[in-house]
């Protein structure tokens, strides 16, 4: 049953745009007024497919965002619903929970009650203005979503976790809407509400086989929960979702795989996951006190890290495998460093 009877709705129009992908624009009737929002589905068949909601800025729209995003290309592509709401007078107001919070949440249930969406895999976005939103429903519902983005935009306000949720925030050091200490501070905040070391890894630059990349990665964690921080700050870039992968990155792209990873019941069982869809392969599966290594090259060292920042083990990259018994259960970060990457990605033991 959906979370509001007063659901109604109206309308659904398609939009063909040149450059686009079909989209459907989606009106309904809620708490007395007409809302809507643009929904991206990808073609072919769906089997519970997650749900990415994406929130635009302070005078933006739902049109803008998807064009300055592209989430649409990745959704085709790795089989995910994408819903961006559009606020009233493109304006999201944070301090009324009884109109856009229960409102996108009505979207949800919508979604899910014509494609039968993967409740464990709903994730929330925003930029700018919409990066504070996506904020503040990681803060109110986290038992809702599995994990949260945030480009150039603060967190307001403090959080009540109902569970540690992971993640992922960007900002420019130049003229941005805020200064790089302002941005720091959401960091600060949330590596505190995650329980998670205040000691990042730092990857500069990022991905580090560019060395024209302005960016620098923070990663906090993972937790003994599961949660995850990843913070990306680009050098001198200003109020943006970048999407210039010659000195930067694909933001989406960066977003999704980091999205990926996590579920809301994905505290258990064995995590093997793409690292991003903009660098090669590599994944590491445990089974049975071995730990087995996909996508990696002949050189190259492999370290094994606790959430405690301790080093477990170590093996070299060209064996494939190793190894890896008798140790606690719980979250490990798997690292392989060569002379022309350092990859890294998390692993449960379960």
């Amino acid at each position: 049953m959906n979370r509001y009877s007063f659901l109604i709705p109206v309308f659904i129009v398609f939009l063909v745009a040149a450059g686009f992908p079909q989209s459907l624009t989606v009106s309904f009737k809620f708490a007395g007024v007409t809302r809507n929002y643009l929904m991206h589905v990808p073609t072919g068949e769906l089997s519970k497919p997650p749900l990415l909601i994406m929130l635009h800025g302070h005078g933006m729209d739902a049109a803008s965002q998807e064009s300055s995003s592209k989430f649409y290309t990745i959704a085709d592509r790795e089989k995910f619903i994408v819903a961006y709401p559009n606020a009233i007078s493109n304006n999201w107001d944070q301090s009324d929970t009884s109109k856009d919070f229960p409102f996108v949440l009505a979207i949800i249930d919508s979604i899910d009650a014509k494609y039968n969406i993967d409740r464990n895999r709903i994730y929330v976005a925003g930029f700018s203005q919409g990066a504070g939103m996506s904020q503040s429903f990681g803060c109110k519902y986290s038992d809702v979503f599995a994990a949260m983005a945030a480009g150039s935009g603060r967190l307001s306000g403090t959080c009540n976790l109902k569970r540690p949720i992971p993640v992922f925030m960007s900002f420019g050091t130049g003229a941005d809407i805020y200064t790089p200490a302002t941005f720091m501070t959401s960091v600060t905040s949330w590596v505190q509400y995650d329980s998670l070391s205040a000691t990042p890894n730092v990857t500069r630059p990022y991905p580090s086989s560019n060395s024209k990349s302005v960016i620098t990665r923070l990663t906090y964690g993972p937790g003994k929960n599961g949660a995850l921080i990843v913070v990306d700050s680009a050098s001198g870039a200003g109020h943006e979702w970048p999407m210039d992968t010659i000195t930067k990155v694909n933001n989406s792209e960066e977003v999704w795989a980091f999205f990926k990873q996590f579920s809301l019941n994905s505290a258990t069982g064995v995590s093997k996951q793409k690292v991003s869809a903009a660098h090669d392969c590599f994944s590491a599966t445990y089974c049975s006190g071995i730990v087995r290594l996909q996508g990696v090259g002949e050189k190259g060292r492999v370290y094994v890290i606790d959430t405690k920042g301790r080093l477990i083990a170590t093996a070299i990259a060209a064996q494939r495998q190793f190894v890896f018994k008798d140790k606690p259960c719980g979250v490990y970060m798997v690292i392989v460093s060569g002379n022309d990457r350092h990859i890294t990605l998390r692993m449960v033991i379960p």
